[in-house]
This record gives C-alpha cells, structure tokens and sequence, in this order.
C-alpha cells in the first residue's frame, strides 16, 4: 500500500534500470552539451589542451547541476523533476561576440565574470521570473528560438568550409604581392614608410577554405544522421546526431585528419578546478547582457517545467517554478567559477520522459551521476576535442537547424487570422534578429559601451518581440500557451 502512495516521479527504480535509463539521457544530451564549449573554446582561440578542458569542466558541472535540479538542494533550489540541465544555445552569440573582442584567457575571465554575475542576478530575479510567462506567449517564444537556431547555423556552416578570417579564410594574399611588398620595404630610406596598419587584401583562392575533402566528410556525417533518424527506431533514432558524429570521426580517421596524440598523453582521471583561466573580471554591460540571456534562459525553462509537469501528471506551482529557476542561476554561477556556462533545462530530454513514459526522477540523478564521471576523464575531452570542425559542421547542421525548425513550429501554432498584429511581431523581431549577422559593422559608429548589448541578434529579437507583443498584445498571455509552446520546443 505504501508504494502505491509514491508519485511516479519520486519511484526508485533498481539500480542496474536506472544506470541504462541514466546512460539513454546522457546519450540523448551528449552531442548538443559539447557543442558550446567547442563553439566558444574555438572562439577565443584557446590551445586544444584548453578546449579540451572546458569540455571536461562542461560536462562535470551538467552533471552537478542535473543534481540540484532533479534531487534539489535545500529548500532553496531544485525543482525536483527528471530533469537534465546543460548549456542553453541562447548564451552561444553574446560569448562568441565577448571572444571576438577579447580573446585568450583575458577573453576567458571576462566571459566567465559575467556569467557569475548573471548567475547571481538570475537567482535574485527567479521568483519575479517565475510570474511573467504572460509576457512570453508562443508569438515570442517561438520568434526568440527561431532566431536563436538562424544565429547558430552560421557557426554551423563555417565548420564545414572554414571561417571566413584567418588561416581558413576564402582567400589569401598573392605571394608575387606578397613579396614585392617585402623588397618595397627592404628599400629602407628609398621610399615613404609605409602607413601602419597597411596591408595587402587577399585575392588568390584559400586551398584551405572549403576543401572537397571536408566537405565529403560533413556530407557523410548529414546522410548518416538522416538515414538513422529515418529507419533506426526509439533510443537509437533518439541519439542519431551521436552515432552521425561517431561515422565522420571515423571516416575522418580513416583519411588521416584526426590526430589521435593529444589523447594518448591525456591522463584518465583528473580534477575540474576553479578559475583555471584566472580571476573572473567584471564588467557590469557584459554581465547585464548574460542576465539578458538568462531572462530568455528562464523563460524558456519555465515553459519547459510546465510542460514537464503535464506530462509526469504533477502540478507545478510557482514555489516549485522559482525553486527550478532559482537552480537555473546556481548553476549557471557554478558553471562561470568551474570555466563553463549558463545552465538550463534540456528539452531534448523532457521530449525523451514523454517518449520513454519514465517520470522517475532519479533515472536524471543516475545520468548527473554518469555526467561528472565522464568530465573527471579527460581522455573523453580529448578525443572529442580531436574531431575536425568539418565533423561537427554536418552535425551542427541538423542540431542548429532544429533549434530553428522548432521555433517554426511554434510559431505555427499562432493565431495570425484574427490577430493580424502578430505577423508584425514576427516580422520585425526577425528582422532586428538578422541585423548583426547581415551587417555585423552597423555598430561602428554607436558608443563603444553598448556593443555587446546591440551585437547579437537573439537579444535584439528578444527585445523586440517582447516589446511589440507588449504593444500589440498587452500582457494578456496565459501559461497555458506557453505550455503548448514548450511541449513543441523538442530540439534545443
């Protein structure tokens, strides 16, 4: 009689179930957690050993606060749902934008700065968060999340074929230029000084710029994922964007593109630390723009739980919803002190409790559990960190263009026939979205102090869709909808 008064969520599977249940989230999870400490490693131009430590941190601090989140922590924190927690793609272009100006470890300390200070705020701000879902119905959500994944697909491309500035870039100086450059400055006192900063603009073709042979990779790594998607059936289908992965990495070793060095002297235990970058610096625009992101971070989450207690049969109430937000910001300052990022809740996985009909709990716990194991081995790091951009660029792809695909979705959902106004919401918050990406030097002329606020296009559509929605629409929104909203937001 006991057991039957035990909700499904708080059973207690037996071990060996809960270990297999764990290992199927981790697996469904893995691909998108270590997409962004590649994504923004890569970004600040940090040395693969330094890559491959965010990796390890990335997935260490998933696991610990995938425990506060599903176990809970004090009164304080946790929502106490099966709940998987990972790096929010939203947090992915104000980092980059961060790198971009500052890189190295003096980049590092300055991201990490304002994700603390996010984190802080975030869990000041989570029980006022917990009561504004009105102000983000599906017309807003759906417009931040499509933006979010079109933003992405641009890192995903440039992985294919190589970054358009830098040793990949489509073209290079012509060497004859090259050259009668040096013999024009060997002249010495012959000739004016040359003006500083002068250089000679690339003009011949980049053999390193989209070679065939990258780009057969990333087509192998697609094909595959489709054809796994398509025929494969339940967890193997679930772990696709895997197994796609683990094709191209093969492939790619096949044709000797992967260096398998670094691996082997990598070590197969080793400690995630603190600060391994430096104090955290804190700039206060750089942290009021993480605490941006972490609004949308909430949001999103917050939908995210609502419809994770529709599922599990378990209601949700505002103390539980500013418990999991507050477990959002703890994480995401954990994450910021042990060299990683802002913290949410995987809707990849919330899809995969509907899938499997599993509401336990403690099958999330079992895989945070699986999560700080693998970043204690830093050998998984490495290997991960060894596999060429053009792998990850057939997968970012499919993972990227999912995140778009699902704010589509949403956004289908929407009443435009009645409410004419929402194709205005729509249209100019992607339209402010696309901004940064068309133009990236429509800044230069603005004060330098409002950059990193102006210089990613999820915040600006962010803001602008809650803005125009507020004027349109008023704050008329219901949880109920946004519920929906989140029960469709199945790719992260």
């Amino acid at each position: 009689m006991a057991s039957e008064k035990i909700h499904p969520v708080d059973e207690r599977l037996p071990t060996g179930k809960l270990a297999a249940l764990g290992l199927q989230h981790v697996l469904v999870m893995y691909a998108g957690a270590i997409a962004v400490p590649l994504i923004v490693g890569r970004a600040l131009k940090l040395s693969p050993e330094q890559v491959a430590y965010l990796i390890s941190a990335d997935l260490f601090c998933c696991g610990i606060v995938t425990l506060i989140q599903s176990l809970g922590a004090t009164q304080w924190f946790g929502i106490r749902m099966p709940v998987m927690m990972g790096v929010s793609f939203a947090s992915v272009a104000p980092m980059v934008a961060m790198a971009n100006t500052t890189s190295g470890a003096e980049g590092a300390q300055l991201i990490f700065g304002a994700i603390i200070g996010a984190g802080i705020l975030s869990m000041l701000l989570a029980p006022v968060m917990s009561r504004m879902l009105r102000f983000f119905p599906p017309v807003v959500t759906g417009t931040i999340i499509a933006v979010i994944g079109i933003s992405l697909m641009r890192i995903g491309i440039n992985w294919i074929f190589g970054n358009p500035f830098g040793p990949t870039a489509p073209s290079i100086v012509n060497p004859e230029h090259a050259k009668w450059m040096a013999d024009v400055a060997a002249l010495g006192n012959a000739v004016p000084p040359m003006p500083k900063g002068m250089a000679i603009v690339g003009s011949v073709p980049n053999p390193k710029y989209a070679p065939m042979g990258g780009i057969g990779i990333a087509a192998v790594v697609l094909v595959s994922i489709l054809l796994i998607a398509k025929y494969a059936k339940g967890f193997i289908s679930n772990i696709s964007v895997l197994l796609g992965i683990l094709v191209g990495g093969v492939v790619a070793s096949v044709m000797g593109m992967m260096n398998f060095d670094k691996v082997a002297s990598a070590s197969w235990f080793g400690l995630v630390l603190p600060f391994q970058f430096g104090l955290p610096v804190f700039d206060p625009i750089l942290i009021l723009t993480m605490t941006l992101v972490m609004v949308v971070v909430m949001i999103e989450s917050t939908g995210m739980f609502l419809a994770l207690g529709d599922m599990t049969e378990r209601k949700v109430s505002a103390q539980d919803l500013t418990r999991g937000l507050r477990a959002d910001g703890l994480g995401t300052m954990i994450g910021g002190i042990f060299n990683t990022f802002p913290y949410t809740s995987f809707s990849q996985n919330v899809g995969l409790v509907g899938v499997t009909g599993v509401k336990s709990r403690f099958v999330c716990v079992a895989g945070g559990l699986i999560l700080i194991v693998l970043g204690l081995v830093p050998k998984m790091a490495a290997l991960v960190e060894s596999l060429p951009t053009v792998v990850l660029g057939g997968a970012g792809l499919v993972m990227f263009g999912m995140v778009a695909a699902t704010g589509v979705r949403i956004l289908g959902a929407v009443d435009y026939k009645s409410n004419r106004n929402n194709l205005f919401i729509v249209a100019v918050s992607i339209g402010f979205g696309m901004i940064p990406l068309i133009a990236p030097n429509f800044k230069q002329w603005m004060p330098h102090t409002i950059h990193p606020l102006i210089e990613s296009g999820i915040l600006l559509a962010s803001l602008s869709a809650v803005a125009l929605n507020f004027f349109f629409n008023g704050s008329e929104g219901d949880s109920q909808a946004a519920m929906e909203a989140a029960k469709k937001a199945d790719a992260h």
